[in-house]
């Protein structure tokens, strides 16, 4: 399910949750395998249905773990 929510005509915006497993070798390090994400998008509908936009998250254990740094991404879509 995806929920979106238009600003006005061409501003839209919608927000993301997530449960994952994250493997090793990446270049965070969330202190679990067990891993959460939540964010927004934000994006701009052109005439023509193109979309220009940006989004937002965080990753974090949620707190299961004795370590929980957490990272915040920045994306272009």
């Amino acid at each position: 399910m995806r929920l979106q929510y238009a600003l006005t005509e061409h501003w839209l915006i919608t927000p993301s949750f997530g449960l994952g497993s994250f493997a090793n070798g990446l270049d965070v390090k969330l202190g679990s395998k067990l891993g959460f994400r939540s964010g927004f998008k934000s994006f701009y509908r052109f005439h023509n249905k193109m979309r220009l936009g940006v989004e937002l998250f965080h990753l974090s254990n949620g707190g299961i773990a004795d370590r929980n740094p957490g990272t915040e991404k920045v994306a272009t879509r």
